[in-house]
């Protein structure tokens, strides 16, 4: 396996989705992967009805909370992150970036031609974080504009503006916000290794700890849950 900024030294057998039914409750379903103990989750997402992992060996989904597993033509191959838009999903990985229809999942390859640690879409342009930068397309890839040098692992999308988690290896609080899409970036001197949104709220994991913002990052609350774990990916509903 290739070594990257996201290759985290932890083999995970079980992921668990976070299902939000208010600011103050949360519940955890466990989800069997049935993966093999050198196999690791880099992100998942659900959409359409489908429970769909990125993995080192490619993309798989479940449509029975993870009894059965489908593999996926994307395979093989590490893949990093996973978006869901108007009923298309995207990939990212060292080649580049792939789409994918929800309803038959079949990816087909975006023109890129380097990798990619982080993806988000907004304002219809794809932004992808890759070993050379930030940089957006407005043409399916055609065309890349450069935003950034820095290395963003992840890109989350919320009221406007664009959160990443930039550097983290050689950064102490690598939580960065854009509210200029991507030209200028704003620190908010917190620590944390995965960020998603969803609604009005952020959540960041750190280690074996999970926050979430409702006021745009100001002010973060911790999430109780009974054991311990060290998080790898969140999947938020």
């Amino acid at each position: 396996m290739k070594n990257s900024i996201l290759s985290i030294p932890l083999k995970i057998l079980l992921i668990y989705i976070f299902v939000l039914t208010g600011t103050a409750r949360s519940q955890w379903v466990q989800i069997n992967l049935n993966l093999n103990s050198n196999e690791i989750v880099y992100d998942a997402i659900e959409a359409n009805g489908k429970f769909i992992i990125a993995n080192s060996t490619g993309v798989y989904y479940t449509t029975n909370s993870g009894m059965n597993w489908i593999s996926t033509n994307l395979n093989n191959v590490e893949v990093f992150k996973l978006f869901y838009l108007e009923n298309k999903i995207y990939a990212s990985n060292y080649s580049g970036l792939y789409r994918s229809e929800v309803e038959n999942i079949q990816f087909n390859y975006l023109n890129m031609n380097r990798n990619s640690y982080s993806l988000c879409i907004f304002d219809g342009k794809i932004f992808a974080g890759t070993a050379f930068g930030l940089k957006y397309t407005t043409n399916d890839g055609i065309n890349w504009t450069n935003l950034s040098e820095h290395v963003f692992s992840d890109l989350v999308v919320k009221n406007g503006n664009i959160w990443g988690l930039r550097d983290i290896i050689h950064l102490p609080y690598p939580v960065y916000y854009s509210d200029n899409f991507g030209s200028n970036w704003q620190n908010l001197k917190i620590y944390g290794l995965i960020l998603r949104s969803l609604d009005n709220d952020l959540f960041l994991a750190a280690k074996d700890s999970l926050y979430f913002s409702s006021n745009s990052g100001m002010n973060w609350r911790g999430i109780p849950f009974q054991n311990y774990y060290n998080f790898r990916t969140i999947s938020l509903d």
